[in-house]
């Protein structure tokens, strides 16, 4: 068995994988919601309480490893500290303390590990993989089988509450503001594709629209699919008062603060690229990941085999 320590924005996961004919099972997950994404300061350090909220939650995990005496571990680290000032004196902390090997994973190398996760249950030759986490979105354009464009935008859908949500629930000027920093964000890429790509969606925030999606439409959403119209009313609905904030409590209460800025965020890229539905994957980064290193040292074995 293999594990990986997914170090995201906004949850820190531990996920324990078997393999069967070459791809990856899920065998045990356990997750923490951290936030390592709200502890960045206005001088874009992390703070010593994140640096501690990272390190209890590394330990946590750390200690089912060694009881279950998993050897094969991987730790990686994203956007939160990938986009701290302060990532090295993080990192050095965290390896220093844990004696973990703790991988810091660029931008776009997150975004192409989404794209691997996906191919590994869906066959499909044209597309685009959107990950809304925590500090970033990941966006792969898919084209003839073939990446076009692998991107990471610095917005997710925990620092963009911090940064422009005074409340629990956007109003329509801190929406305006959310949307508007996304289309900055992906100007200066200048992307031409053919309108309506379908979208494949990774990550939490994408699975918590999901469950909030089934809550309201039941059978209606199937196969996994979240249409434009069904987020921009899902956005809609969700309205500061008690009432209207019970389909979030009752399907992802652990994302009551983030999951509108982020189903925002995947509004505004499919208005974009026109796209008109979203089909939400359970396999993403941490199976794309873990998937390559399995492929890489099988490799390696084959190679020192023939020596």
């Amino acid at each position: 068995m293999r594990a990986i320590i997914d170090m995201g924005s906004n949850t820190m996961r531990l996920s324990i994988y078997q393999f069967k004919e070459g791809i990856p099972e899920l065998v045990l997950s356990k997750k923490k919601m951290v936030g390592l994404a709200s502890y960045i300061n206005k001088a874009g350090l992390m703070t010593d309480e994140g640096i501690q909220a990272a390190l209890k939650a590394l330990n946590e995990f750390k200690l089912v490893l060694n009881n279950l005496n998993i050897r094969k571990k991987y730790v990686i680290a994203t956007a939160a500290i990938r986009n701290a000032l302060n990532q090295q004196q993080i990192l050095d902390t965290l390896r220093k303390k844990t004696r973990l090997n703790i991988e810091l994973i660029s931008g776009e190398d997150e975004a192409l590990y989404d794209l691997k996760g996906v191919l590994l249950m869906e066959k499909f030759d044209e597309g685009i993989i959107l990950d809304i986490g925590g500090g970033s979105t990941e966006l792969v354009i898919y084209e003839d089988a073939e990446v076009k464009n692998a991107l990471s935008l610095p917005i997710g859908s925990l620092n963009s509450y911090m940064k422009y949500v005074d409340h629990l629930i956007p109003t329509k000027k801190e929406k305006k503001k959310i949307e508007a920093k996304v289309l900055k964000l992906l100007k200066p890429y200048d992307i031409q594709i053919p309108e309506g790509y379908t979208m494949y969606g990774v990550g939490g925030t994408l699975r918590g629209a999901l469950k909030l999606a089934k809550y309201h439409y039941g059978d209606s959403v199937s196969n996994h699919e979240i249409s434009f119209p069904m987020l921009k009313e899902l956005i809609r609905s969700n309205q500061p008062n008690k009432k209207d904030l019970v389909p979030i409590l009752q399907s992802a209460p652990e994302r009551i603060h983030t999951i509108t800025t982020g189903m925002i965020i995947a509004k505004t890229i499919m208005k974009i690229y026109q796209s008109k539905l979203i089909i939400v994957n359970y396999y993403g980064l941490r199976e794309g990941y873990i998937y390559s290193k399995f492929i890489e040292e099988r490799l390696k074995r084959q190679q020192n085999g023939k020596k």
